[in-house]
């Protein structure tokens, strides 16, 4: 199971390379309080899952969310995830210093991946934030992969979980 925002759902991208049973919740534009509501509401199907796999965040930091309240979000889906008998993975992401262009919006980003790190507990596996990246791996909004970046992101989070 995966929920997540935009970057889970590139068709390719990492979430098509797991199973063919995977149930993607990921919607674009989520912020984590809409990832806590449809994780709450489908939190009968996590026990069908091995993993659930947690990947947003940058939704909130764009649209000016307070990264604290974005801590707590993604900690009340690692405790729904374990409450219901799932493994929850954490997906930190791909280093946004490196890619995209609003550099004071990729630093709160950036801050938010390091604390989740810390601040996240009860996680079976974090993803670590992926540094193998540059600009040849971005589509033109600096934000979202393109096929060669998520190709590489992809086999990233792979070795990962």
């Amino acid at each position: 199971m995966i929920i997540g925002d935009s970057l889970s759902l590139f068709p390719g991208g990492y979430q098509t390379q797991l199973s063919n049973n995977i149930t993607n919740l990921s919607k674009v534009g989520y912020p984590t309080s809409k990832m806590l509501k449809i994780l709450d509401k489908n939190k009968s199907k996590i026990r069908k899952h091995d993993l659930v796999i947690i990947y947003g965040g940058i939704n909130d930091i764009y649209g000016g969310a307070n990264e604290s309240v974005v801590v707590n979000n993604i900690q009340k889906m690692v405790n729904i995830v374990n409450e219901n008998g799932g493994h929850p993975v954490l997906i930190l992401g791909y280093n946004p210093l490196k890619v995209q262009h609003n550099k004071d919006k990729a630093m709160k980003y950036y801050n938010l991946q390091t604390s989740l790190k810390t601040k996240i507990h009860g996680v079976r596996r974090i993803v670590p934030i992926f540094d193998d990246i540059n600009n040849s791996h971005m589509s033109k909004d600096g934000i979202h992969l393109n096929v060669k970046g998520n190709r590489a992101f992809t086999e990233h989070v792979l070795n990962h979980i």
